[in-house]
Parts: C-alpha cells; structure tokens; sequence
C-alpha cells in the first residue's frame, strides 16, 4: 500500500476532513491533499505523525517474498562466485615471474590539437605542413 492510500484510507475511517487531520497535525489542508494525491511522499516520520494524528499508530513491517528462496539463492551464488574469483586472483599474484617483464603494448594515442606548440609534432615523422592540412581537414568537417 502507497502512503497516499494509506493516509487516506485512515482519515475516512476515522470520519475526519482533509482540514480537521490538518488542524490536528499543524499542517495546512493542500499538504494532506498533496500527500493523499500521491504528488510527494511524507517521510516515515510525517506519515507516523499524520496517522497520529488520526488517533491510530504506524506500523512498518517486512515479510519475505514469494520469491525470496530464488533470490537467496542467487545472492549466495554471487557471494560464492566471489570468493572463487578472489582466490583466483590471488593464485594469480602468487605466481613468480622469474626473468619475465610484462609489457602493455597499445596503440599510441595522437592529439591533433590546431593550437599544438610548433616545436612540437603530434606525430612522429610529419611535416608541419601535413599536421596543419590535417588539422584543416578536421575543422571544416566539423562545420
């Protein structure tokens, strides 16, 4: 049940107008209206004290699911699907790499900035006159 439904449902039952629950929880009336229309809301707190208010108490209660075995199941499983990955790390850390280097090979990134240093060339090799026809090209396609 939404907070809405329920505040309204506990107003009516104690034969009380949006004004009247207002004037005893000291809010105004479009606050209750707000809140039965479902437009916000009210925290724990507010909603304990409108259903004070009323002269009823709040009671908040969690029941499992239908489904909560599968879903049990399924956090374990990950818990355990965890555990294995860390022990695998960690094999994987213990191995010695006697004598190896592990090296990253990647393609090397170039900038083509058109307000790159002209000492500098953003790639090996090119003239300053290929790097600014291809700085050229790349701003008239922008457009």
């Amino acid at each position: 049940m939404t907070p809405a439904r329920l505040l309204k449902a506990v107003r009516v039952r104690n034969g009380l107008s949006q004004q009247e629950l207002a004037s005893r929880a000291g809010v105004s009336q479009p606050v209750i209206s707000v809140y039965e229309r479902g437009r916000r809301d009210p925290t724990v707190g507010t909603l304990a004290r409108l259903i004070a208010a009323c002269g009823e108490r709040l009671s908040l209660d969690a029941r499992p699911d239908e489904g909560t075995s599968r879903r049990a199941s399924a956090v374990i499983d990950e818990r355990e699907h965890a555990r294995l990955l860390l022990d695998a790390l960690s094999l994987a850390d213990a191995i010695h790499r006697k004598g190896r280097v592990a090296t990253l090979e990647a393609p090397r990134i170039v900038s083509e900035r058109p307000d790159s240093p002209a000492g500098r060339s953003p790639e090996r090799g090119s003239s300053r006159e290929q790097r600014h026809s291809r700085v050229r090209r790349v701003t008239r396609t922008r457009g």
